[in-house]
């Protein structure tokens, strides 16, 4: 819905690498597993017709497009410019989405998924 934020959107993205486990078992394979790598790892961000909706919810957040915005500042002629804004707080009646368009999000640093908007009501 319009009134949905992009962090509930990114909240609801499955990602198999989320549940990656970060602890050795070996000795005790039966144990709860208490870390995944979502849990250690919760910055992400959404690139969205020219922005980049970074995530900073939870303290520690890294911004994973700073490299990006490094590499494009180097190169003005070729891209760019970009904006850079929190997620949080952005609705989807705020966005401007073209269906059929490939729109990025990235989180663990380099674990990239695109997303398509098919439909809009």
């Amino acid at each position: 819905m319009g009134s949905n934020y992009l962090t509930q959107l990114r909240d609801k993205i499955y990602c198999s690498s989320d549940l990656v486990v970060n602890e050795d078992y070996k000795f005790d394979p039966d144990a709860p597993i208490s870390t995944t790598t979502k849990d250690i790892y919760k910055s992400g961000f959404l690139f969205i017709e020219g922005t980049f909706y970074n995530d900073f919810r939870h303290e520690g957040s890294i911004d994973y497009s700073l490299s990006m915005k490094e590499w494009a500042e180097e190169r003005p002629e070729i891209v760019g410019p970009f904006k850079y804004e929190s997620m949080d707080g952005v609705k989807f009646l705020d966005l401007t989405i073209r269906i059929g368009q490939p729109y990025l999000y990235m989180h663990q640093g380099n674990c990239e998924h695109l997303i398509i908007f098919t439909d809009l009501r």
